[in-house]
């Protein structure tokens, strides 16, 4: 069975303490990642259920990402299929012929992973910051 249900948990950090939860992290965990993304956001309803694509580009890698289910479900589905970085505006022009609600975001990340497939990412986008903690699970053990 694939491992494609993300169970996640966010949480907002005052921007002025996220250095200090770095800190913290990196003494706790293990850093792995540090990520710059810049992403195109497409929602609607396709066969009655909630449906947002993601046309984005993480250190120069492109993809096209498509989660199913409600946005903040904890049984999202999540299809994930690489594109050439080249492709980006096309999928984004593709995609915006398809959806009438649509954003961009950009956001730099800091990962660390905490073992048990348990990730923590301390997120600053534009004038927010926040704190995610993340474990990709099948359907046998989401709950």
């Amino acid at each position: 069975m694939a491992k494609n249900i993300e169970l996640e948990l966010r949480a907002e950090v005052n921007p002025r303490q996220r250095h200090k939860l770095i800190t913290h992290l990196r003494a706790q965990g293990v850093p792995y990642t540090l990520t710059h993304r810049l992403s195109v956001l497409f929602f609607g309803k396709t066969n009655g259920r909630e449906i947002d694509v993601r046309v984005r580009i993480t250190n120069g890698h492109a993809e096209v990402v498509i989660k199913k289910g409600g946005f903040h479900a904890h049984d999202r589905t999540e299809l994930t299929q690489p594109i050439a970085p080249e492709q980006f505006l096309g999928m984004v022009q593709l995609f915006a012929q398809l959806f009438t609600r649509s954003k961009v975001a950009e956001r730099e990340t800091e990962n660390f992973y905490f073992g048990q497939g348990i990730t923590v990412a301390v997120v600053r986008a534009g004038p927010i910051a926040y704190v995610e903690l993340e474990k990709i699970s099948d359907r046998a053990h989401y709950r």
